[in-house]
């Protein structure tokens, strides 16, 4: 699950999702969180919420999560699935930048 602004900052775009096609246990899922109404994007817009997750993730025990990012991003994602979704400190790494 990949949060960014806008389209342009999708980095490795057709990286992930030449992974996806290319390994069935990799899913590449983008939201956007600032696009204007008028931007064709057709993906899903927003923020990342437990409804989104528990929509992706289907083995919630034994999954591992990942947030990069600037720390205010960061923050957030444990304050998503740590406190949010009761998932244990020992299943979710974390990178601060910035």
């Amino acid at each position: 699950m990949y949060s960014v602004r806008t389209t342009n900052d999708i980095i490795f775009d057709q990286e992930f999702r030449d992974l996806e096609q290319q390994n069935s246990n990799f899913n590449f899922y983008v939201t956007c969180t600032r696009l204007a109404a008028e931007d064709p994007w057709t993906g899903r817009r927003g923020r990342i919420n437990p409804d989104w997750v528990k929509e992706h993730v289907h083995d919630l025990p034994n999954t591992v999560f990942y947030a990069c990012g600037p720390n205010e991003l960061v923050e957030f994602a444990e304050e998503l699935v740590l406190h949010e979704m009761g998932v244990p400190k020992t299943q979710l790494k974390t990178e601060k930048w910035g």
